[in-house]
């Protein structure tokens, strides 16, 4: 039975794929926020619908050939109802704003969640506004909200990431059904949004480790302040607060702490010393820097055209990450 009705439905999908394409030729990209106004919104019957309206049309044929009075008041109530539903469901999308859409970055093989919210101004909630990608998108991926009077809700979408760079995001839909179900009004809105993909990390060795100038050249650690480095016999002079004052009983000889600055030890990740074809070098490149994030390493980046100077934390990570999946991109030197 369900094939039959698979069958039955195609002719009715493809046309309305068509349908679906040439819309989203029409959608302008815009920046946030926007509103769904009136000529925006388009409202068709589902699949619930078309059957409550065959359904009616034979209780008016009924009615009409047995002339039943009943009939048609029950015709005529149900047809009423239905356009009052229509209206309902009109109105439940009329005037919401998409105030904003967040895709973090995120590396390749992996998905995206794409961040909404949607407000509104309306004294009266809009129970049941769902929000999607569209039929012909990689993701089937949909949420629903239910926003309260003058309020907003969030939404999130999944977005897969097949390959690296920068990827405007798909024009996504906010429709609803609601009360009834037998109408589907929506909205196609296409954001001012990019999401950014990294590599897809590769493991692999990170270069040497011994202290590097920022020409490339080995230098020999500088003693500072911010990194403990070993333990050493007093010398005169010495300053007192770095005596190592808990061993001295033990060792009956003063130690000395010796510090040197964690800066002056880093890595270059270099393109031209990293093996492989482009894409395998990026991948390696962003293994090299997960890798040093997770060992507390200072490191630099060296691509064709782009220098990033050594430093560590998440702003300096996102930096280099985004070198790498913009690498080769227009305009992203």
């Amino acid at each position: 039975m369900s094939a039959v009705a698979d069958t039955l439905r195609a002719p009715f999908r493809r046309w309305q794929s068509a349908f679906e394409r040439w819309l989203l030729r029409r959608v302008p990209v815009q920046p946030l926020p926007q509103r769904v106004g009136r000529r925006r919104v388009y409202i068709m019957p589902t699949p619930a619908g078309y059957a409550f309206g065959v359904m009616v049309f034979a209780l008016w044929l009924g009615a009409m050939n047995y002339s039943n009075s009943m009939g048609f008041a029950l015709a005529f109530l149900l047809a009423g109802v239905g356009l009052v539903g229509m209206h309902l469901t009109h109105a439940n999308l009329l005037g919401l704003r998409l105030e904003h859409c967040d895709a973090r970055p995120v590396f390749a093989g992996e998905s995206a969640h794409v961040a909404l919210r949607i407000a509104h101004d309306g004294d009266a909630a809009r129970p049941g506004v769902r929000a999607g990608w569209p039929r012909d998108s990689s993701s089937d991926s949909e949420d629903a909200a239910d926003l309260p009077a003058t309020g907003t809700g969030a939404l999130t979408l999944r977005l897969p990431a097949p390959r690296r760079g920068r990827h405007p995001l798909p024009p996504l839909s906010l429709s609803t059904r609601f009360p009834l179900g037998l109408f589907r009004a929506w909205t196609w809105i296409r954001p001012e949004v990019a999401l950014v993909v990294y590599p897809r990390p590769l493991p692999g060795a990170l270069p040497s480790e011994a202290p590097h100038a920022p020409d490339g050249q080995q230098v020999a650690a500088r003693p500072g302040r911010d990194t403990f480095d070993t333990l050493r016999d007093y010398r005169r002079g010495d300053a007192l607060h770095d005596i190592h004052w808990k061993r001295l009983p033990k060792d009956g000889t003063p130690t000395v702490k010796q510090f040197h600055d964690a800066t002056d030890r880093h890595l270059w990740l270099d393109w031209d010393h990293t093996p492989g074809d482009p894409e395998a070098r990026l991948s390696r490149l962003a293994g090299q820097i997960l890798a040093a994030e997770a060992r507390d390493l200072a490191w630099g980046l060296r691509l064709p055209g782009f220098a990033l100077a050594p430093g560590r934390g998440d702003a300096h990570r996102h930096r280099g990450l985004r070198a790498l999946a913009l690498f080769g991109e227009p305009g992203s030197a």
